[in-house]
């Protein structure tokens, strides 16, 4: 399980059951913030959990829906200017729990729970978690502690 940049999931595989070579496939798309650390949990029926860093500022948001010729100039630029102009992540703390799915049996990956905390007030840029007998633990950038948050 990966996730990406572009707010995307995908699930990688590094050869199938029968020996033949595996590759990537998109599982989840359109997230509603940059996704970081991505975990999936033996002891949970295999859920996996996504930390969500931050939302989209809403000038990225512009500058991905315009067309690819315009848009990744954009992008260039906003890479090399100095930090202190570039747009600053909201504060914002979030964790997906997903269930990524089965493609022999049918079964869609699929979203299962979003926990936030939407101004960041008790945990913000969450970039990695970890799941252990039924919670999870939030690592930060922007703590100095580690979050417990119980699923039960």
């Amino acid at each position: 399980l990966s996730s990406k940049g572009r707010r995307t999931i995908d699930e990688t595989t590094m050869e199938d059951g029968d020996g033949s070579t595996g590759g990537a496939k998109r599982i989840l798309d359109r997230f509603p913030g940059f996704l970081d650390g991505a975990t999936c949990s033996s002891q949970r029926n295999g859920l996996c959990y996504v930390a969500v860093p931050s939302t989209v500022p809403t000038l990225v948001k512009v500058i991905f829906s315009l067309p690819s010729w315009l848009s990744v100039p954009l992008r260039t630029l906003l890479l090399i200017i100095p930090r202190t102009w570039s747009p600053k992540p909201d504060k914002y703390g979030g964790v997906a729990e997903l269930h990524p799915g089965n493609e022999k049996d049918g079964v869609p990956a699929r979203i299962l729970r979003v926990f936030q905390d939407a101004d960041g007030r008790d945990v913000s840029m969450i970039t990695g978690v970890t799941e252990h007998d039924g919670k999870l633990y939030l690592g930060s950038l922007h703590n100095d502690f580690v979050g417990v948050l119980s699923l039960d």
